[in-house]
Formats: structure tokens, C-alpha cells, sequence
């Protein structure tokens, strides 16, 4: 296998691994929202969905810490660029879906 076919797998791989990791967080979210009914009734999921705005939050801005990060050592010279950036790229991935889950829980609460 060439070098460049290598690199497009680990992308995808990476790319994956992102996505992978995306719908673990939102299914971490609905179990944390959803997971416990009082009986029978209507569930509300406000007070739950206060909760996780902050952790939401932080999740966000940790992940959009590390995406800049690794676009800064994306061009130290003696690191492997292509690498760094398949991961750059997955990060910023889950910054991004994880922005938005942080978004709709706060346009859901307020």
C-alpha cells in the first residue's frame, strides 16, 4: 500500500472515529435526559437539560481548544503534517457537533 493511500485511510479512520465519538456524546445526552421517569406523568426534561449545559459547554470549548492546538503543531516541521492534520480534522468535528448539541440544549431550556 502507497503512502498516499495510507494517509486517505487513516483520514477516513479519523473521520470515523469522529463520527463514532459524536453519537456517543449524544446518546450519553438522551440517557442522561431521558433516563430516569418519575411514573406516570409527563416527563419534563428541563430541569434535567440545565444540567448538562455547562458540561456541554465545557466539552465545546475544550474540544475547540485542541483543534487550534493541533493547527498550531501542524506546522512544526518535525512532525507528520498529514497526521496531525486527520486529527485536526476530527476534532474539530466533534467541536463542531458538540457545539451545536450545546446550542439546541440551551434553545430548548431558554
Amino acid at each position: 500500500m502507497n503512502t498516499a493511500r495510507a494517509r486517505t485511510r487513516i483520514n477516513r479512520d479519523l473521520l470515523n472515529l469522529a463520527v463514532i465519538a459524536a453519537a456517543a456524546l449524544i446518546l450519553a445526552v438522551c440517557t442522561q435526559v431521558f433516563g430516569e421517569d418519575s411514573g406516570g406523568g409527563v416527563l419534563d426534561v428541563k430541569p434535567k437539560l440545565r444540567e448538562l449545559i455547562e458540561p456541554a459547554g465545557i466539552t465545546t470549548l475544550v474540544l475547540v481548544a485542541a483543534a487550534v492546538a493541533l493547527g498550531f503543531l501542524r506546522r512544526a516541521k518535525k512532525l507528520n503534517t498529514r497526521t496531525v492534520l486527520g486529527v485536526h480534522k476530527a476534532v474539530g468535528v466533534c467541536a463542531l457537533v458538540a457545539g451545536c448539541i450545546h446550542a439546541t440544549i440551551v434553545f430548548i431550556v431558554f
